[in-house]
């Protein structure tokens, strides 16, 4: 829950709020919040956000299906999910630290690659984004 409170310039206050769960139309959490920012009650302005979840990777280890932004600092290999288990969801990886990091497809399924490449390397402050098709995965 965020309630933050503004002035801009003279005005205000103006108050953030990203606590607004959306709803589909069956009535089910959507896995968004409404953020605005609002005064008197009126919106001023207002954002979607999807609730990234972010892991950071300092060694070796595999990317779960519920990270998707994945932060690395160090020399080591990120796997990726499953084919099947990442279908459809979006992994963003960024390279923070000064080291090598190799993105493989996961070391159950040998057979898959990443964009027709056995492996990928990300130099200090490359980034990549990565999708599946539940066949493979792909740069996007």
């Amino acid at each position: 829950m965020t309630v933050k409170h503004y002035y801009l310039g003279g005005m205000g206050p103006y108050s953030y709020d990203d606590t607004i769960p959306l709803l589909d139309l069956a009535g089910n959490f959507t896995g968004q919040y409404q953020s605005a920012l609002t005064t008197d009650g009126a919106v001023i302005a207002d954002t979607i956000s999807t609730g990234n979840n972010v892991k950071v990777f300092t060694a070796t280890g595999t990317i779960t299906t519920h990270s998707d932004i994945i932060l690395a600092s160090g020399t080591f290999t990120l796997f990726m999910p499953t084919v099947t288990k990442g279908k459809d969801r979006v992994y963003e990886i960024k390279n923070i630290g000064t080291g090598i990091v190799t993105s493989k497809p996961n070391s159950a399924e040998p057979l898959v690659e990443i964009e027709g490449e056995v492996y990928q390397t990300l130099n200090a402050g490359d980034s990549i984004t990565l999708i599946s098709d539940a066949i493979a995965w792909w740069v996007i």
